[in-house]
């Protein structure tokens, strides 16, 4: 998945500003898939479900 550079900016605003849990979990499931990691490996690596990161990536390209 490839993001433009403002919109990786943005993500990472967010994930340090934002005070909502599931949001930041969002936006971090989002920045290391763009690293090159799978949605499974980034959810391991977050703690959560890898349905989640799946449901997230899938949502966010649409």
């Amino acid at each position: 998945m490839q993001l433009r550079r403002t919109t990786r900016k943005s993500l990472t605003r967010l994930d340090r500003k934002s005070r909502d849990a599931d949001l930041r979990v969002r936006c971090r499931l989002l920045l290391k898939v763009h690293a090159g990691r799978s949605p499974h490996r980034a959810a391991r690596e977050i703690g959560c479900h890898p349905a989640t990161a799946y449901r997230v990536v899938a949502r966010f390209i649409e």
